[in-house]
């Protein structure tokens, strides 16, 4: 519901959908995103996994930004296809930006 009613408070209500499955596996692309959160469960190891599963399904624009979020003494290993760009910390969070390679 915060997903939803941030949308509508943004005026993209129309532009948001949400969809429950299992990340690993994302099956097809609706739309490719030019811009990407990650939060997986720290220290799960799911971020990258997620990142390149939704690579191979065509998810992402060939210069996609992702923003992954792990814990501030955590890192998220860039998948094969994706440049590191910058770390930042926030609070008990760290956030790694990549930039996807065509």
């Amino acid at each position: 519901r915060v997903i939803l009613r941030n949308g509508a408070e943004l005026g993209l209500a129309e532009r948001v959908t949400l969809r429950g499955s299992d990340a690993r596996q994302p099956g097809p692309a609706p739309a490719k995103a030019d811009l990407v959160f990650l939060d997986p469960p720290y220290k799960s190891g799911l971020g990258p996994v997620v990142l390149e599963a939704f690579d191979r399904a065509g998810w992402l624009q060939p210069d996609a930004l992702v923003v992954a979020e792990t814990d501030a003494r955590g890192s998220f290993a860039a998948p094969p296809g994706f440049a590191p760009l910058d770390e930042r910390l926030q609070g008990p969070a760290k956030l790694s930006f990549l930039l996807r390679q065509t």
